[in-house]
Order: structure tokens, then C-alpha cells, then sequence
């Protein structure tokens, strides 16, 4: 008899249609378990990917395969058991939801062959699954005339790269035991939190896959041999130089991740917004039939080099500031913008003019909060230059730095307050802004429409 929870059942059914893609009903897997002395193996494979949870005990050795519905029928939110029992001729899953028992049986099945293991593998540190997460997000759903599909994993330079022909991402630093270029699926299990929270990810080859592992999850991505993927030439080369850059603050950073979605025009083609680096640090946008723009000012952040304004789709901008870049290089309006550190490049296509929207006087204006200007107050404040040259008693110095410390405290806790509440007004001042722009968007359309009923009931007029 085995025994595990409805919780892991959900987990597994969960962790093998996100990676295997079994929500497609053409091909749906079945589910493999082999139990013996090194503990529970659960495993569901197709062409291109294969899965193993690893489970630690002592059980009775068996080995049969179960259809990928059985999951689903026996899974629930809470640790309460499950019971897998064989025969010489069925499996019968056991279970009890909501105090009432269920069962189910299926006839019993032989597992199919898995991939084999590696010999070796190659340990990274976790940064290796959060490079495969960022990968896979860069990575394109759709399998063209180039596998951007699939992620390519460069041996001799250490590197996770993707790429879905408008952006690149090159991430490095990591130890692969090979020294090709191979091709494996991008697939969206890199992404599942299950995976993380371990220390070490382990990587290795054997036969047609690459194998990772992390935790008691290991995964194959199947060798895309004969698959072709983009050169990527000069676009991996570091150190490029760039006629102007923006040098992104930490706090604006975190900003613009969170407000750039908001601006108006995300449902344009390309979601296209302005970066202004002309003066001030600006984000803008316009949406369609709005009778001006709305501009995010990155109060902290500033320019390097010369003054130019570009156009590029938000989400590419967003994805910079959320990766951690805070230089963000262009050449000019119509290069590709090009963000880099010690081992990452990212790299996407400028818009060009299209959607590049000019500064008004009359644009709805989002300042993002200022830095901290705790040091600074407190370097500006005016320090006592008069002495006391007498003899003082110890305990009465020690009173009086008390009390000096306080008060320091209490006009540290004041200014903290105090930009706390300036940070609150400029956004309710900003939401404010948009809820005038949006008020009056509403009285102009209702203004037409009422012409429109006044010029109808004339022409009922004039037919009458």
C-alpha cells in the first residue's frame, strides 16, 4: 500500500500540466509511479519534456502507470490521504472528502521507459532556476522558421539565452558540463514556485536531454538537434557604447515597474510609450481620443550623455526595471536599446517614431516620491559650537546625550512622517489628475451625444 496527501496529488497533476502542457487534450499523459527502498518516483513525460517527484521512505517496490485523470479525481486542498493499493489486475485509489470515502479503480498498466540519468552533474547556485524563469518569460510561444520556443544554453560561455525575435536576454555565470550550444524547450515549470527555495540546482546531459534538478523535482528537456535558433552575433558582445543612457534610481525603479502598465495606450499595437530624457526623466503616453498626455517624471533619476526622446513597447521597459538594470543605453531613436551588467545583457527593438508622443504643458503629470532626505536634513541642521569647558559630572552627561538622542530621534520620526505624507498626496494628487482627464472625456461624449439626439429630433421635425 502507498500512502501520500490529496495536497502533493494537486501539486504533481498541477506541476505535470504546466510542464508537459496536458491541458491539451490530444495527448495527455499518464502518470508513472515506482515505489521501492529509495522512496516514492512519480513521473509523467512526453517528446519534449519530461518530470520525476521524488518522495524519500521505504515502501513495497511497485511500478505501474495510472491515467492522468486519476490525478485530478483524487486530489484536493488539504493534507488528507491518499491510498494507491494494487492487484494483479487493477489500482485502486482511496480517499475520503468531506467524511464521506471514495474510490476509484483503474486497471493496471506497466510503466513506459524514462530517460536515462546523468553520470554527473553540474551544481549552480539557485540563480540558475530564477535565469530559466526570467528566460522563459522572454521566450516566444510560437515555433516559426527559428526555435524561439526554446531556450538556448550556451556551454563554453555559461549562459541562459532567449530570445523571441524583438528582445534578447543573455544571462551568464553558471557551469554547464558540456561545451555546444543546445536547444531544450522553454518550459513554463521553471516558473513554478514548487521548484524553488533550494540552494543548489544541478545541471547535466545525457543522451538527447538535459537534465535539472532542483529539490526533490528533476526535469529532462529533450536536445532540439536539428532545430535552428537566431545568430546572435554582436548583440551578445558587452561593452557597447551608447550616445545616451538613463540612469535609473532604485525607488523610480520600483515605480515605473508598477505604473507604466497603467498609462494610457496599453491596448494600443505595441503598447508603445515615450522615454524623454530631456531635462527631467520622463515616461509618456497618450490614448487614443485623449486630448492630452499623461507622463510619469522619475524625480531621482537622470541622463547621461545627450538629450533624445525614444519609443518603446512598455512592457520591454518594465521587464529592464524589474531585472534589476539601471542603465538603460540607446544610440539613437531607431537602435536596439540595450541594457547590461557583469553577466547579463538585455537587448530589445526601439519602435522608432511610432507612438513617440511630444511634451505638453498640459500633460497629466505622475512624479514618482523622492529619495530619502533623512541624511541630508540632518547634515543641514545647525550644530551647537558652544563648549562647556567645567568639570561635569558623568551621570549628567550621559542624561543629556539621552535626551539630545531623543530629540534626534523624534525629528528623525517626524521627517520620516513627513515624506511619508508627501509621497501620499503626490499620488492622490496624481489620481486626481486622471479622474479630471476622465470626467472630462465623459462630458465631452455626452455633450456629442446630446447634439446628436438634438439633431435627430430636427430631422423627425423636418420629415413630420
Amino acid at each position: 500500500m502507498i500512502t501520500i496527501s490529496r495536497s502533493l496529488v494537486r501539486r504533481l497533476r498541477i506541476a505535470f500540466a504546466r510542464g508537459l502542457g496536458a491541458k491539451v487534450r490530444k495527448h495527455v499523459p499518464s502518470v508513472q509511479v515506482q515505489t521501492g527502498d529509495r522512496g516514492i518516483f512519480v513521473r509523467a513525460k512526453n517528446d519534449r519534456c519530461a518530470i520525476a517527484f521524488h518522495m524519500p521512505g521505504t515502501f513495497e517496490a511497485h511500478r505501474f502507470a495510472l491515467p492522468f485523470e486519476a490525478l485530478k479525481q483524487c486530489e484536493g486542498p488539504k493534507s488528507e490521504e491518499v491510498t494507491l493499493t494494487t492487484t494483479d489486475r487493477e489500482v485502486v485509489l482511496q480517499w475520503i472528502a468531506s467524511r464521506v470515502p471514495q474510490s476509484v479503480r483503474f486497471p493496471l498498466k506497466d510503466a513506459e521507459d524514462f530517460p536515462p540519468l546523468p553520470d554527473q552533474m553540474e551544481s549552480n547556485s539557485s540563480h540558475l532556476l530564477d535565469a530559466l524563469r526570467e528566460a522563459v518569460a522572454v521566450a516566444s510561444d510560437e515555433n516559426t522558421r527559428y526555435a524561439l520556443d526554446h531556450l538556448q544554453l550556451r556551454g563554453d560561455r555559461g549562459q541562459v539565452v532567449a530570445t523571441d525575435g524583438r528582445q534578447l536576454l543573455a544571462q551568464g555565470g553558471f557551469s554547464f558540463p558540456w561545451d555546444d550550444d543546445l536547444l531544450i524547450p522553454a518550459n513554463r515549470l521553471f516558473a513554478s514556485s514548487d521548484l524553488g527555495g533550494h540552494e543548489t540546482v544541478q545541471i547535466g546531459t545525457k543522451e538527447d536531454w538535459v537534465v535539472i534538478r532542483s529539490g526533490p523535482w528533476t526535469l529532462w528537456g529533450h536536445v532540439a538537434k536539428t532545430a535552428r535558433f537566431p545568430k546572435l552575433g554582436d548583440l551578445l558582445t558587452p561593452n557597447r557604447t551608447n550616445a545616451s543612457a538613463l540612469l535609473l534610481a532604485d525607488g523610480d525603479a520600483a515605480f515605473l515597474a508598477e505604473a507604466v502598465e497603467r498609462l494610457p495606450g496599453n491596448d494600443a499595437s505595441n503598447s508603445p510609450v515615450t522615454v524623454d530624457l530631456n531635462g527631467s526623466v520622463a515616461i509618456r503616453s497618450q490614448g487614443a481620443g485623449d486630448a492630452q498626455p499623461t507622463e510619469i517624471v522619475l524625480t531621482n533619476s537622470r541622463r547621461d550623455g545627450d538629450a533624445i526622446s525614444w519609443s518603446t513597447h512598455r512592457e520591454h521597459l518594465r521587464r529592464a526595471a524589474r531585472l534589476g538594470f539601471r542603465r538603460i543605453g540607446v544610440v539613437d531613436q531607431e537602435a536596439p536599446i540595450c541594457c547590461q551588467d557583469e553577466d547579463r545583457i538585455y537587448v530589445w527593438a526601439s519602435l522608432g517614431t511610432y507612438g513617440l508622443v511630444s511634451s505638453s504643458t498640459d500633460a497629466i503629470r505622475i512624479e514618482s516620491p523622492t529619495r530619502d532626505t533623512k541624511r541630508s536634513t540632518q547634515a543641514n541642521q545647525p550644530q551647537s559650537t558652544e563648549r562647556n569647558t567645567s568639570m561635569i559630572k558623568s551621570n549628567s552627561q550621559s542624561s543629556e546625550k539621552h535626551e539630545e538622542t531623543a530629540d534626534q530621534q523624534s525629528v528623525n520620526d517626524m521627517l520620516e512622517a513627513a515624506e511619508a505624507l508627501k509621497g501620499s498626496l503626490r499620488q492622490a494628487l496624481a489620481d486626481t489628475y486622471v479622474l479630471i482627464a476622465g470626467l472630462k472625456k465623459q462630458r465631452k461624449q455626452s455633450k456629442i451625444l446630446r447634439s446628436a439626439v438634438m439633431s435627430l429630433r430636427q430631422l423627425r421635425g423636418i420629415d413630420a
